[in-house]
């Protein structure tokens, strides 16, 4: 074998795999863009879980006289709520155990932990006597699983703290302490055990099935289709676009279906063969799954099916190869596969309010509830409801889409003109291409270098998020992109009709921001307290570092970089093909989602909306940066004012007033300019 043709070989075939921009993208742009991405949402979503789960107090009912004590000592426990064995019929429990009332309570989630400990505990552990506490749990459980440490953790503390107090009594040091005893007794059975293990497994695979039994064959039906040249055959017979569609979404729905359905039994029984192994070895654990629960998940999987395979037959359906439909298909899949993969094995003890509309991980964790034994009929129709509306919305999202001529032929423009050259001498006007692009880097940049600048210096992360971050992309993309600065940036005077709503506005929405948004976004979505208190200490020492120049750190730059890049570059490149309202509403969800906080999203979405429309309206950046810098530093000037009544009257009618003149049309001015000739010259 001759080496060097080879290598001849090896270079034209990388030469060529770096020349296809969508396989490029693939490689490069799709990891370095999307995990971190879906990392921010899993991360979101998953606090929300672990903190919704820490909230729940953990309900103790302590048995036997000797826990007189210890119930006084949790009556005001945040954690913990005592519950009274009198109206579980227990009187004996202290001597003989938990009865079968309190066995059934905990297997069934009615309380969480039982605890039986002898008469003469305190007396006995003061004495240095080692005393077993029996706790009793349902580990399948995880609201039970988490009260059993909780409890435990309580119990060795107050043992401890009896130990101490007699050794100083008697004048000898703590050291000699010794430890405290728990005897813990998981009430699950081996199947309740089984059913915890299997419900953490076999969702997973199953979606993942699901989803891919629907990959290949929606790739197939459409795509390949194009790429063998039998589309147009098929086009000719004497049928409708919707009957031909038609019948090749059924045939991937039921490709999908029965994908997900044979790896549901064939992953059942090998889970039930694997744990019957286990059980004979260890006695831990087994699985037998009931037929209702295996019937209620394929009743789950069916809109779910409805959904994944109207999605992927749209997507695919805009490659003109099988290669194209897998490039557009892996962000896809990946997509619907990650999210639900990571949190379906988070602490869960049914799907949580907002889980139960999140498609396809709703389906994982309602799954994984059926799996452990918690069948709860509302659960399973608001999962199921919930299924149903989003494959229905995709089906009519693709019956549409499908009438189009382009979709038959190919239907879209090439990736490529994101990473294009201009040729020289043109001015050009911003493009959904180049808002794309700008959108990719900023993001990179705000979730790899502004925290690491901020880990550096709190001070260096107020000048590197604004400029180095969001700035520096924008005004890069511009002049090395030749689009038309004038036009993009929209630097000209405003008209006059603007500026009562600036100042309208300027003087008001921060206040509207401030005590009526957060106030109401709080209750729907808190910000954990944690979160909270580190936002406010890095906030302060900012603060106190910047001195006098704080407002023009934290208020003018902030809006001078941001109003040039999203109501800019960004709003101006969206309409280019988008008319000014969805343009405005895509340019403000981009404006809230590159802040990085779901806490934070909605109150900057409708910001960006308000200051989107103002740029529309003024035909001017000067207006949006200057109510932006209002905002900001009115909102850092009295942050810790408390408002009186008359304040919310006020501050309301300015806004409603600052709404007018926004909307507000005089016949005296002039209408803008065509579409088809904004930004082919200088304004």
């Amino acid at each position: 074998m001759r080496l060097a043709p080879v290598i001849t070989i090896f270079a034209k075939e990388l030469r060529e795999t770096f020349r296809d921009r969508r396989t490029l993208f693939m490689m490069i742009g799709l990891p370095l863009v999307l995990y971190p991405a879906l990392g921010l949402v899993v991360l979101f979503m998953a606090e929300r879980t672990v903190d919704t789960l820490a909230k729940q107090p953990s309900r103790v009912v302590f048995t036997g006289s000797g826990a007189v004590d210890l119930r006084s000592r949790f009556a005001d426990h945040r954690e913990i709520v005592i519950v009274s064995p009198k109206r579980h019929d227990d009187s004996n429990a202290g001597r003989t155990g938990p009865t079968q009332t309190l066995i059934d309570d905990l297997k069934s989630g009615g309380v969480d932990v039982v605890v039986k400990i002898r008469d003469d505990a305190r007396s006995a552990i003061s004495r240095g006597e080692r005393v077993p506490i029996d706790v009793y749990s349902n580990d399948a459980r995880e609201r039970s699983a988490l009260g059993h440490r909780r409890i435990e953790k309580e119990l060795l503390k107050w043992d401890r703290e009896l130990r101490i107090s007699e050794l100083a009594r008697r004048g000898q040091p703590s050291t000699l302490a010794s430890p405290g005893e728990i005897r813990h007794t998981n009430v699950a059975t081996k199947t309740e055990m089984g059913g915890h293990f299997a419900g953490r497994v076999l969702p997973i695979l199953l979606i993942t099935m699901l989803i891919l039994g629907a990959f290949y064959p929606a790739i197939e039906l459409t795509a390949g289709e194009k790429e063998r040249g039998t589309l147009e055959t098929l086009l000719t017979a004497p049928l409708t676009r919707l009957e031909i569609v038609t019948g090749k979404y059924l045939a991937v729905v039921t490709l999908s279906f029965a994908s997900a359905t044979l790896n549901l039994i064939s992953l059942s029984l090998t889970v039930a063969h694997a744990l019957s192994q286990l059980d004979a070895t260890t006695g831990s654990a087994a699985f037998a799954p009931r037929p209702e629960g295996i019937a209620l998940i394929l009743l789950l999987i069916i809109p779910a099916a409805l959904f994944v395979s109207a999605v992927m037959m749209v997507v695919a359906s805009f490659a003109r190869s099988f290669k194209d439909a897998q490039n557009l298909l892996t962000p896809v899949l990946l997509v619907l596969i990650v999210p639900a993969s990571l949190l379906g094995g988070l602490p869960n003890d049914g799907p949580a309010n907002w889980a139960a509309f999140v498609p396809i991980l709703n389906v994982v964790l309602e799954a994984r509830a059926i799996l452990e034994g918690q069948i709860a009929a509302a659960s399973i129709a608001t999962v199921f409801f919930a299924s149903t509306i989003y494959s229905g919305a995709a089906l009519v999202f693709a019956a549409r889409l499908f009438e189009t001529e382009t979709i038959y032929f190919g239907g879209r423009e090439a990736l490529g003109e994101i990473f294009a050259r201009p040729r020289a001498g043109l001015v050009l006007p911003p493009t959904i291409a180049s808002t794309t692009l700008f959108a990719i880097v900023a993001f990179l940049l705000l979730y790899y270098v502004a925290p690491a600048a901020g880990r550096v210096d709190p001070v260096l992360s107020v000048v590197v998020g604004p400029v180095a971050c969001i700035l520096v992309p924008a005004l890069a993309l511009v002049f090395l992109r030749r689009f038309d600065v004038r036009s993009t940036f929209l630097l000209r005077a405003p008209n006059r009709q603007a500026w009562p709503a600036t100042i309208l506005l300027g003087a008001s929405t921060w206040f509207i921001a401030a005590f009526a948004l957060a106030p109401l976004q709080n209750e729907i979505l808190p910000v954990p307290p944690s979160i909270a208190t580190e936002l406010e200490r890095v906030l302060n020492e900012t603060l106190v570092a910047l001195g006098p120049f704080k407002l023009l750190a934290l208020a003018l730059l902030p809006a001078i970089c941001e109003e040039l890049a999203f109501r800019g570059l960004v709003l101006q490149g969206l309409r280019e093909r988008l008319r000014p309202i969805p343009a405005a509403i895509i340019s403000s969800l981009l404006f809230g989602a590159l802040h990085l906080s779901p806490y934070r999203f909605a109150a900057t979405f409708l910001l960006g909306l308000l200051l989107a429309a103002l740029a529309l309206r003024s035909r001017s950046l000067l207006p949006p940066i200057l109510v932006h810098a209002a905002h900001n530093a009115l909102a850092i000037t009295f942050a810790s004012s408390a408002p009186g009544a008359a304040s919310y009257t006020v501050f309301a009618v300015l806004f409603l007033g600052g709404l007018f003149f926004l909307v507000w049309r005089p016949k005296s001015l002039p209408a803008a300019p065509p579409e088809s000739a904004r930004g082919s010259a200088p304004p």
